[in-house]
């Protein structure tokens, strides 16, 4: 039998998520109070200050949520445990057709951050994609393939990548080490290590000249890329928030069935994000349909999902700020009960075809949002 939270379990759920994350609200509304004057000389105009300071509310709000969501359920599985959309679970907006699709939503008045404002909250499981190291190498390969790239190009791009962020100065057949970039016109010094942004791939061979559209922005291969593989070095693809695209690159490499995964989890009605949902997680193996690979072994049932990029977007009138934010829920902070690896005021983490950037700032690591502030 399926395991998922009844509504007598999600009414629990609901009134101690309630209860931790209105007391971390007006937590951090005293801490927001303290430290106003502070702000002022960041130099945001008093408009984008209003914005800021609803905008890292919010974000406590969403780890408040998760965090209880954990608590009270082993583990952070799915989104079919009620994270998956933070704007309705905190019942910052409403689905006209179905309200309350899981049956999670708390029963109270859409919490109000200010007059006019709006807040729109994006969250993304880095967990479900491909880690990007050594070991993802029949898996670059595949996944260029499927972009209708040559097979000398996608030589190129896999080696290349793979000597950018191994620990040696072997150069593998189509790849490229320090000699190659010693001799190019601006030169560089190769990291062998893994990268530290997206958009490191434009330092390796071959990914400029692929990677970017006539415009020089990252193009649709870029996006499709990052839409697959994760910097973010996880315990292993949690198969339960993994994208069809992710899902069929697995599928070649691990050679199981991503359409009949999709549909088990799913659940009856064949609708992803729908309460009959099912979950891959310790104790549901017994179930006839659970997903095997090609050698009749169960898929793994214990992933995780650890690491998240999150997306908070307040606006009143013309006027808009955005914080993204990337956290890892498997180490406790000294503050949260995650570990905030980087904040990015007014920059797009969660990547789209050619996203839009805004002029910000960039604050890695951190640990407190009072530091931040």
């Amino acid at each position: 039998m399926t395991r998922s939270l009844n509504r007598n379990r999600a009414g629990t759920v609901v009134l101690l998520v309630l209860g931790y994350t209105t007391f971390i609200a007006f937590v951090s509304m005293k801490v927001i109070e303290g430290i106003r004057d502070e702000i002022k000389n960041v130099g945001f105009p008093g408009e984008k200050q209003e914005l800021r300071l609803v905008a890292h509310q919010a974000l406590e709000l969403s780890i408040a949520v998760l965090a209880e969501i954990r608590e009270l359920d082993q583990q952070l599985y799915s989104p079919s445990q009620g994270w998956g959309n933070l704007n309705q679970y905190l019942n910052l907006e409403v689905n006209e057709e179905e309200e309350d699709p899981l049956n999670l939503l708390p029963d109270f008045e859409s919490i109000q951050f200010g007059p006019g404002i709006e807040v729109q909250i994006r969250l993304m499981d880095e967990s479900g994609k491909i880690p990007l190291n050594v070991k993802a190498e029949e898996a670059l390969e595949d996944f260029f393939l499927s972009q209708e790239l040559n097979e000398t190009e996608a030589n190129i791009l896999k080696d290349s990548l793979l000597d950018w962020i191994d620990s040696d100065n072997k150069v593998r057949l189509y790849g490229a080490e320090k000699n190659y970039y010693r001799k190019l016109e601006d030169p560089i010094s190769i990291a062998n290590k893994f990268l530290e942004f997206e958009q490191d791939l434009f330092n390796i061979q071959g990914f400029e000249e692929l990677f970017r559209g006539d415009d020089l922005l990252p193009n649709q291969l870029f996006a499709a890329f990052w839409n697959v593989f994760t910097l973010y070095q996880h315990r292993g693809v949690n198969y339960n928030t993994a994208n069809p695209e992710t899902l069929l690159v697995l599928d070649e490499e691990l050679e199981f069935d991503a359409e009949k995964l999709q549909q088990f989890l799913a659940g009856p009605d064949n609708i992803r994000n729908t309460k009959d949902d099912r979950i891959l997680r310790p104790n549901q193996e017994d179930q006839e349909d659970y997903p095997r690979d090609k050698f009749g072994e169960f898929l793994p049932f214990d992933r995780i999902s650890q690491y998240f990029k999150l997306e908070i977007e307040t606006s009143r009138g013309n006027s808009q700020y955005l914080l993204s934010s990337i956290f890892d829920f498997s180490k406790p902070g000294s503050v949260y009960p995650c570990t905030l690896l980087k904040i990015l005021e007014n920059q797009k983490i969660i990547h789209a075809y050619k996203p839009e950037i805004f002029d910000g700032n960039s604050i890695d690591p951190i640990e407190n949002l009072g530091d931040l502030l």
